[in-house]
């Protein structure tokens, strides 16, 4: 598809790291805004607050006339970022993390004083993943599929299930995934495991910034019966939030700052060229994220937003990912993967479908 395409077109490096595309032409007769945007400049809860900015609450906007100027020329020389202003920026990006992460030994040694046995435990959750044909080298060609799930059906089913919405959607996507790969006779024997990006934001945080780091979480795949996958799903979040809540503040949130960018970029090439994810153990098998955004109804230009699908990223040994989106009475999920490891992702989107269904079967039975 055209949108695959365009994901799979890496952002020039000598241009703002964005792009939108109006996209005509769809079936359903409506105009498609397409965006990209780096990571590097916002992570999901940033990209909300962005698109808070530019859309309104109201279909009718007083009337604006622009004004030249030639600063405001996408070809002029001055528009483009400088190698000395990237430079710059990525060292201070260096010592603002380090900076950070010095300013927090005095607690770190509080905390290894307080109990040694927690360290142990932190140690002990770290999940090695079993090898599927997610967990391999990607290739140039993406493939990416959408679908929308009704929220108060998923809110009201997770409410009488004991769980949080984010527990629910992480069952619908295990089971989506377990019987995907059933098809394929390479569900493996040990749980799939999800990396899951988290928002370190404080509370009313609304800065257009990137704020995330990752944790693992088990899908409980090995586990046959829905809700009894589902239980230990919820089991795992919330061994999650209680971890988190004690080192929330030791962990970075800019990997490519303290990395460097001229470090990384060369890392990244000799992990490519090795195929090194390919040889090492994967430490998660897909990534899943659930973003929360605007209960109202948005607009652009007067015209109503129906949907909000988010896509995010593949990366080499990590060839899925399921990016979940609230908007109005929607769940809108988002799933891109490497062409040549699942070339027919729209089976996974409507596998989603079906998971709810399936959940709403076995939580009607239970209150029989």
């Amino acid at each position: 598809t055209l949108v695959g395409q365009l994901h799979a077109q890496p952002l020039s490096r000598d241009r703002p790291l964005w792009q939108f595309v109006v996209i005509d032409g769809h079936e359903s007769g409506q105009p498609i805004l397409y965006s990209k945007i780096h990571h590097a400049l916002l992570d999901g809860q940033g990209g909300v607050a962005l698109a808070r900015l530019m859309l309104d609450l109201e279909p009718r906007i007083p009337p604006t006339r622009a004004k030249a100027s030639a600063k405001d020329d996408p070809d002029s020389d001055e528009t483009a970022p400088r190698k000395r202003d990237v430079a710059r920026a990525s060292a201070s990006a260096v010592f603002q993390q380090f900076g950070r992460l010095l300013r927090a030994v005095p607690e770190t040694i509080k905390l290894a004083a307080a109990g040694v046995g927690e360290l142990r435990r932190l140690k002990d959750a770290v999940l090695v993943a079993p090898r599927t044909p997610f967990n391999v080298q990607v290739g140039e060609d993406r493939r990416v599929a959408m679908c929308s799930l009704s929220l108060p059906t998923c809110k009201r089913l997770a409410k009488s299930l004991g769980v949080t919405l984010n527990d629910l959607i992480l069952a619908l996507c295990s089971e989506a995934l377990r019987h995907y790969l059933l098809r394929h006779k390479a569900l493996p024997e040990a749980s799939l495991v999800a990396a899951m990006p988290i928002s370190l934001r404080a509370e009313g945080d609304g800065e257009a910034n990137n704020q995330a780091s990752m944790v693992q979480c088990t899908l409980a795949s090995d586990i046959a019966d829905p809700l009894q996958r589902l239980q230990a799903i919820a089991d795992s979040t919330r061994q999650i939030k209680t971890r988190l809540a004690t080192m929330r503040h030791l962990i970075p949130t800019d990997f490519p700052g303290l990395a460097a960018p001229i470090w990384a970029t060369g890392l990244s090439r000799l992990w490519a060229a090795g195929r090194v994810s390919e040889r090492l153990p994967p430490l998660a098998n897909l990534a899943i994220s659930n973003v929360p955004g605007p209960p109202v109804s948005l607009f652009l230009a007067g015209s109503e937003l129906q949907h909000y699908y988010p896509l995010s990223i593949v990366t080499h040994g990590l060839a899925l990912n399921i990016t979940v989106h609230s908007y109005r009475q929607h769940l809108d999920f988002g799933l891109i993967s490497c062409a040549a490891a699942i070339p027919r992702i729209d089976t996974l989107a409507r596998g989603l479908e079906r998971a709810l269904a399936t959940f709403e079967k076995a939580a009607a039975a239970m209150e029989a």
